[in-house]
């Protein structure tokens, strides 16, 4: 758990349990007063019950405020695929209560796609690509990414693409051309992610003729104003690396494409 987070949980938790504590006094005091219990006989049991609420008090604060981490915990437990994938992608992006562990998030998403969970799969076989909590293993993401790619999903005919590469150009050449017509209906339709993959196709001459330009002006159309930061990297990275003439060639083919496929009203006789 982040020690920040943490922090934060450790105050509203004991300060939810004095809320708790306080409104009980204040309550338990009122009665007392009404029935005319008064003295310091009185206040001890008061303060020694307000004490007990306290403490019965923390771990309810903590369930209520961590329920759904906890909720998944348990899930996960019990087998349930979807619980262990949102655990899994918990533990990867570092939330709450679960903090940053790339190594059970590789083990949560293992359970969850041995399962046939097809998101646990894909998020599996980018952690053995990459290489994140734990070594890499091209071998074991080829595995689990095959069956996808065979299945027409598009970012696994990708990675497998990526996994070849090292090994053998034409057999990941083929797979590049196979996610073309994959890719360029969803980048027609200027899915961000299409967009900045449709790129790195173009970019890097996989599956068709190189052409920075090109994959620049998928990137324009595929920029919007509350991109991600990972998209947002994407698009930074690669307008560092083209000239300005790239860029407003790249620019003016964006625009064309624009042009072509806005609808013209029609013209009365």
């Amino acid at each position: 758990m982040d020690a920040s987070y943490a922090q934060i949980t450790l105050l509203i938790v004991v300060f939810s349990a004095l809320g708790a504590a306080l409104v009980w006094s204040i309550g338990h005091g009122i009665y007392l007063n009404r029935i005319g219990s008064r003295g310091w006989a009185s206040t001890r049991r008061l303060l020694i019950k307000a004490g007990l609420v306290f403490i019965l008090a923390l771990p309810a604060a903590f369930l209520i405020r961590e329920w759904d981490t906890v909720r998944l915990l348990v899930e996960a437990r019990l087998g349930k695929a979807e619980a262990q994938f949102q655990l899994a992608r918990c533990y990867q992006r570092g939330e709450g209560l679960t903090g940053h562990r790339l190594d059970l998030a590789r083990a949560w998403y293992l359970k969850a796609a041995e399962q046939q969970h097809v998101e646990a799969q894909l998020s599996l076989v980018r952690l053995y690509f990459f290489g994140e909590g734990g070594p890499r293993d091209f071998s074991a993401a080829q595995r689990w990414a095959k069956p996808l790619a065979d299945r027409q999903n598009v970012d696994a005919v990708l990675l497998m693409g990526e996994s070849l590469e090292a090994q053998s150009a034409p057999e990941a050449q083929a797979y590049f051309v196979k996610a073309l017509p994959l890719l360029q209906p969803l980048a027609d339709q200027r899915n961000t992610q299409a967009c900045i993959n449709l790129a790195g196709l173009y970019w890097n001459g996989r599956g068709l003729p190189k052409d920075p330009v090109e994959a620049w002006k998928w990137l324009l159309l595929g920029a919007k104003p509350n991109m991600d930061p990972f998209h947002r990297l994407a698009f930074d990275q690669y307008q560092k690396a083209l000239s300005p003439a790239q860029q407003s060639e790249g620019r003016s083919r964006a625009e064309a494409w624009l042009k072509a496929r806005t609808p013209h009203p029609a013209t009365g006789s």
